[in-house]
């Protein structure tokens, strides 16, 4: 039954994505986001590689509407999503960070979510050259990580039951 819901729902995406202006909406960015946090849970409870076709699908939606188009806060939350996933799957992996989703310089507005998304590119960048990298890198590595540690807001510290 799950199977063909998942069928239907991948046919009207499709459907959607077929037209120019509807492949730009944010509703139709979020299908892969949440189709992908549906594969990235089963494939972590079955101790599995994580398939990164929705991942794919999404940055590629982000890349069709480009990077400077996402303007509402929704927009802008999902863009950022997909960058906080494109950050999470190479550390996993053990593969560099997709270069254009890693800058995404044009979001002034720090947050603790953001930091340590510019922290795991380090990390994914280090860990996919580990072999490359000097004791300086590692370092500098080591000391963002411990400021970012240091600047976390209260709300993201774990509570004591």
């Amino acid at each position: 039954m799950a199977a063909k819901y998942l069928s239907a729902a991948l046919n009207r995406l499709q459907d959607c994505l077929d037209g120019p202006s509807d492949s730009k909406r944010d509703e139709n960015l979020m299908a892969p986001i949440l189709l992908q946090f549906h594969e990235t849970l089963h494939a972590v409870k079955g101790l599995r590689p994580v398939l990164p076709v929705h991942q794919n699908g999404a940055k590629s939606l982000v890349r069709s509407r480009g990077i400077q188009n996402f303007r509402s806060d929704t927009a802008k939350y999902l863009l950022l999503y997909v960058r906080s996933a494109e950050v999470c799957c190479p550390i996993r992996e053990g593969r560099r960070v997709d270069a254009e989703l890693a800058s995404l310089s044009q979001y002034k507005n720090s947050n603790a979510s953001l930091e340590l998304d510019k922290l795991g590119v380090l990390v994914a960048n280090v860990q996919a050259h580990y072999l490359e990298i000097n004791l300086y890198h590692a370092l500098d590595l080591e000391r963002k990580l411990m400021y970012w540690l240091q600047t976390l807001p209260e709300h993201w510290w774990p509570v004591k039951l």
